[in-house]
């Protein structure tokens, strides 16, 4: 066979490597159990989380006749014994896999193939055992790895969104300890780079919090030029991935730097105010309603410090969930950490185990 895409890093190519392949090439093709499996997974097997991917009936059985042990290759009485048994096993590892499934909160009556294999490749092999560990490791590895990179763009996008509530809360605390006229206006711009520490607007346009700010754009031609450049960035990371053309690198990267151009200029125009951001509902911490033109100290009705304490309130649970997450991002992270130690542990001993018998021989 031709060499197999990775189904955890690339499940979208692994499936287009199962379309070309012949069902009778494939090792498993004359597994006795093949058909009943797939009548068993039909439906529930898909390429991403979304169920409206799920695998053809042909790509399921191709994807099993991939990894389904080839009667053939069973040589001797023992390994014969053992193949006959792991037949009802593998069907029973499949059934339960589908039972439990089915008894969660909420239930879950399809996995993506990284979770599929992760749960059942060792039912649908009689290949050495040493494969199917460091299969299943590495697949817990990858598994742990893509918990620990969404939590951290959520982390990244609430810690973006908690910055931008810091500058809010610091221009207003600026106009309480003022000498006089101790009036804040909202339509202060928060679209400019230097209240955040960068050094100039391409690496604010790189940042956690130009990421949020740009999701309130009203205007028309600025998400165009968004739309416009995020086109061309994912061209050009194609094209450089997969193209040996260097006229075809240069093409793209050319074009690339033409709509990064004109995007920043058109970006340097924009203004998001501080009310605007408070009101907007694309943000973690939700929309705020009411808010002013300005806001004036006065003893009597301080109404600069009550909208002082309502935007802290409004960004203390956020504050909150980003704790929940770090905790979560170093649970996550530890896990990640003991599945790489208990494979190195593992390849090791085997190796020590190997020295030994070889060794022997």
């Amino acid at each position: 066979m031709s060499t197999i895409p990775d189904y955890n890093t690339n499940p979208g190519a692994f499936v287009g490597w199962l379309d070309v392949q012949a069902l009778n090439t494939l090792p498993g093709n004359k597994n006795p159990k093949l058909t009943e499996l797939v009548e068993l997974l039909k439906g529930k097997i898909t390429i991403s989380a979304d169920s409206s991917t799920a695998l053809s009936k042909e790509q399921l059985e191709k994807l099993l006749a991939a990894y389904l042990t080839d009667p053939a290759s069973i040589n001797g009485g023992w390994a014969m014994g053992q193949f006959k048994g792991g037949q009802d096993a593998a069907i029973a590892a499949i059934k339960g896999v589908i039972e439990r499934g089915a008894k969660q909160t909420p239930p879950v009556t399809h996995w993506t193939i990284p979770e599929f294999m992760l749960l059942s490749l060792s039912a649908l092999t009689m290949e050495r055992t040493d494969d199917d560990l460091i299969t299943t490791f590495t697949g817990v590895m990858m598994f742990q790895d893509n918990q620990r990179k969404g939590l951290r763009d959520e982390l990244a996008e609430m810690t973006a969104e908690l910055k931008i509530y810091g500058v809010i809360q610091s221009e207003i605390n600026q106009v309480l300890s003022a000498a006089s006229n101790q009036t804040f206006k909202t339509n202060f711009n928060l679209m400019d780079y230097k209240l955040y520490g960068y050094e100039s607007l391409a690496k604010f346009m790189e940042g956690g919090e130009f990421k949020l700010l740009s999701k309130m754009f009203s205007d028309e031609q600025v998400t165009k030029a968004q739309q416009d450049f995020t086109n061309a960035k994912n061209e050009l990371e194609k094209v450089t991935s997969t193209s040996l053309n260097p006229k075809i690198q240069a093409e793209a990267k050319t074009d690339y730097e033409r709509k990064k151009a004109i995007f920043e200029e058109i970006v340097e125009t924009q203004i998001i105010t501080l009310k605007t951001f408070l009101e907007s509902d694309l943000k973690k911490s939700g929309a705020m309603s009411g808010i002013e033109a300005e806001y004036k100290y006065d003893k009597d009705n301080n109404k600069l410090g009550n909208f002082s304490t309502s935007v802290s309130d409004r960004s203390r649970p956020l504050n909150d969930q980003v704790s929940e997450k770090t905790a979560r991002l170093n649970d996550v992270s530890s896990r990640y950490n003991a599945a790489i130690e208990a494979l190195n542990r593992f390849i090791q001993k085997y190796d020590s185990i190997m020295r030994d018998i070889l060794g022997a021989i």
